[in-house]
């Protein structure tokens, strides 16, 4: 099967399941992206197994496999500060050397 043959069947079974969207929407690439984010949850975020799941030679790649959303990164790290400001500003203070002031 080459990759034209590949691309019709892959369309034809996102047509079937209802779902519609042109060249680089829906597709080949799609599935392996979907399969990172799989493997990403299954080896519990763990970016370096993962890099090797999907036989990326950087994680960099990985990462972009990932399509991590700069808004679940931004709620993340304001979701640690809320729970807890004094340690975070402790850990900066530390990492700093400001605390040695």
């Amino acid at each position: 099967m080459d990759q034209s043959q590949g691309w019709r069947v892959i369309k034809e079974i996102f047509e079937e399941a209802g779902l519609d969207g042109g060249y680089g929407e829906l597709g080949a690439h799609v599935l392996r992206k979907t399969f990172c984010r799989l493997i990403y949850s299954a080896l519990r975020h763990d970016l370096v197994k993962t890099a090797y799941a999907m036989r990326h030679a950087l994680v960099s790649a990985t990462i972009q496999y990932l399509s991590f959303k700069e808004e679940e990164v931004d709620a993340a790290i304001l979701a640690i500060v809320v729970a807890s400001p004094e340690n975070c500003l402790d850990d900066v203070m530390f990492s700093t050397g400001a605390r040695n002031l």
